[in-house]
């Protein structure tokens, strides 16, 4: 065990075994904290390193997405993906698959676009733009008009009612007196009266126990 108190130099012992402990741990130390090698130390600015993704980097360069759901202006370059990118938008946004996938095919092909399609295609234009190709505008169709139902022709009138007809008039009876006739036999032939036959004949017998022949009675 050396005298630390002994002079060594200007220095005494225990003084220079500090100072050299002291720089070796100092090196140990910067090297386990050294950079990897290849990494770029130079001059240049955080914001201009490029992660992957999985521990905090930047995740790319180019211009970010302006909707979720939507697709990058940039990499529109045709009809087909411009259809794509609107369709997956419009999807995300809660609106009916079959009717966005109808209405930007037909839209595309210049089709006749119910009012429906029609308000999901103008949704797409100003969301996306125009498609980047030449396309055949499509049209709006007519509503179909609600049919009408005739009205019914007015009920005929009613016939008037057939008058009635006149009740025929009963034929008159008439007798004409023979010998041996009275009253009360020619009343017998004819069942009624001979008090009716004498009151519809007042005008030609005078006395019901008195009557000629040839005389014409009215009977009934």
């Amino acid at each position: 065990m050396p005298d630390m108190g002994k002079m060594l130099g200007p220095l005494p012992v225990g003084a220079w075994v500090a100072v050299v402990g002291g720089g070796l741990g100092f090196m140990l130390y910067t090297r386990s904290h050294a950079a990897p090698a290849g990494t770029d130390e130079g001059g240049g600015s955080p914001l201009d390193t490029v992660g992957n993704g999985a521990v905090g980097g930047w995740q790319g360069t180019g211009p970010a997405t302006a909707d979720p759901g939507g697709t990058n202006v940039g990499t529109i370059t045709d009809n087909q993906s411009w259809a794509s990118a609107v369709e997956n938008w419009l999807i995300a946004h809660s609106y009916d698959p079959a009717q966005v996938v109808s209405a930007i095919s037909n839209g595309l092909y210049g089709a006749a676009l119910s009012p429906t399609q029609w308000a999901i295609w103008e949704t797409a234009l100003l969301h996306q733009g125009a498609p980047p190709e030449n396309f055949t505008p499509p049209t709006q169709s007519s509503p179909t008009p609600i049919p009408v139902k005739p009205k019914p022709p007015p009920p005929k009138p009613k016939p008037p009612p057939p008058k009635p007809k006149p009740k025929p008039h009963p034929s008159h009876t008439y007798y004409v007196v023979r010998p041996g006739d009275s009253l009360s036999k020619i009343a017998a032939k004819f069942h009624t009266t001979w008090q009716v036959i004498y009151n519809n004949n007042r005008k030609i017998i005078h006395n019901p126990n008195l009557i000629f022949p040839g005389q014409r009675l009215f009977i009934k």
